[in-house]
């Protein structure tokens, strides 16, 4: 499971949270089933959670190796690159 779901699954109502684990349990998703799991998840504001873990991570990694890195066009690029990701839209 992703953090997104598992978010989810914690801060959903419980009809939205056994409808997710239905969904998730039946091997075979409807177009349907896709767009409830995604108003699910999108009522849990799961996706703002997790960009915003993974947006402390990278902080959190990047300020564990920036003085590590010379100072170069490559360590610039490395650090662009790593908030694209999370900056990206879903």
């Amino acid at each position: 499971m992703t953090l997104i779901v598992v978010h989810s699954l914690n801060h959903a109502g419980f009809e939205d949270r056994a409808k997710l684990i239905d969904i998730f349990k039946n091997k075979e998703k409807t177009e349907e089933d896709i767009r409830t799991a995604i108003e699910i998840v999108n009522r849990s504001d799961s996706v703002n959670f997790a960009r915003n873990k993974a947006t402390a991570l990278i902080q959190e990694a990047w300020d564990a190796v920036k003085d590590n890195i010379p100072n170069n066009k490559f360590k610039g690029a490395l650090k662009t690159f790593a908030e694209a990701f999370t900056a990206r839209q879903v």
